[in-house]
Formats: structure tokens, C-alpha cells, sequence
């Protein structure tokens, strides 16, 4: 019998956000974040999302407004247990290969306080795609990437992301991510 935890809404934060990809450049957008006590945190951008918000919409909507940068979720085939419309309430709980598909391609579910029933963080990921014309504008203007006092944009190569991420479970996110572009780029 599997363990089960239950949570009431008061005990739950929802978080949505994307792995921000410039495709043509081969790079993943970061957050550049320095701490109160000068630390520096290179962060996934995301954010919570706001109540009758569908999680794609919190994704896109934060992760502009953590980089600045309009962006669209990004098409890849992937494995999901979602059902289709058209299948019959009978349809066997499986893996299936999606085209096309936008939904979210992982979720985290962080324990927050002392007590694994205390409260709990759940993070929706999205693959997005920088919207090529606003990247371009925002170099052509020299922006520098500062989006709000101590935080600024970094956009890495692929495998510099990995590495370099603050946290590692958000760099198995990332690597999850690339993993997803790359295969969908390769046919």
C-alpha cells in the first residue's frame, strides 16, 4: 500500500515556470540572483501562480516577467500518463509518446517546514522558446540583462547551465529539458 500525504489548500504553494531556451544559440536563460549576505544563486526562472491561473499561463507569465523576455512554450514529443479526450474511461494507466506536446515535462514537490505534513511546495516545469525578435531587440538596445535590483539574466550554453546551477535538483530539470529539445531537434 503506498504511502499517501494529504495537504489542505492552505498548506500548498503551486509554482509554475520554463526552462528558457534560445534555440538558434544553443543557450538556457538563468537567473543571476545575489543574495542578502552576497551570495550569488543561479535559479530556473518561475514564480507562483495566481488562483484560476492554468499553470501553462503562470509559466509563460513568470518566466517573462523574471527575464524580460517574451517566450512561447516549445513543442517536444515526450512520455506522459495523461489521457486523450478521446479515450475511454477504461484506458489503462500507461506511459504514452505525445507530439507536439506542451504540457509540463516535470514536477518538484518540495517539503517546506520541520514535518513532511507541514507544508508543501509543488513546481510545474514548461519547455519554452525565447521569442527571437525580442532577444534581438534587447541586444541591438544593449541591454544588460538587469531585470529587477540583484537579479540579472545569464544565458549559458547547454551544458555550462548544468553545471552551474545553484541547486541540483534544478539541474536535473534542466538536463531533463535538454534532453527533450535535442531529441525533438533531431527528429
Amino acid at each position: 500500500m503506498s504511502k499517501q500525504i494529504q495537504y489542505p489548500a492552505t498548506h500548498i504553494t503551486e509554482s509554475a515556470g520554463c526552462v528558457l531556451f534560445h534555440l538558434s544559440a544553443q543557450k538556457i536563460c538563468l537567473l543571476n540572483a545575489k543574495k542578502r549576505n552576497g551570495d550569488v544563486e543561479l535559479l530556473i526562472p518561475k514564480g507562483r501562480r495566481n488562483l484560476n491561473e492554468s499553470r501553462r499561463d503562470a509559466a509563460i507569465r513568470e518566466t517573462t516577467e523574471e527575464t524580460s523576455y517574451k517566450c512561447s512554450l516549445y513543442p517536444v514529443k515526450m512520455g506522459s500518463r495523461l489521457t486523450l479526450a478521446e479515450d475511454d474511461e477504461d484506458f489503462r494507466d500507461s506511459v504514452r509518446l505525445h507530439e507536439n506536446c506542451t504540457e509540463s515535462f516535470y514536477m518538484q514537490l518540495r517539503n517546506i517546514g520541520r514535518k513532511i505534513e507541514e507544508r508543501a511546495k509543488i513546481i510545474w516545469w514548461f519547455i519554452a522558446q525565447v521569442d527571437e525578435a525580442d532577444y534581438e531587440k534587447k541586444q541591438l538596445e544593449g541591454w544588460n540583462g538587469e531585470v529587477k535590483e540583484n537579479v540579472k539574466i545569464e544565458w549559458l550554453s547547454f551544458e555550462d547551465a548544468v553545471e552551474e546551477l545553484t541547486y541540483e535538483t534544478d539541474s536535473a530539470v534542466i538536463l531533463a529539458a535538454i534532453n527533450l529539445v535535442k531529441k525533438q531537434q533531431t527528429g
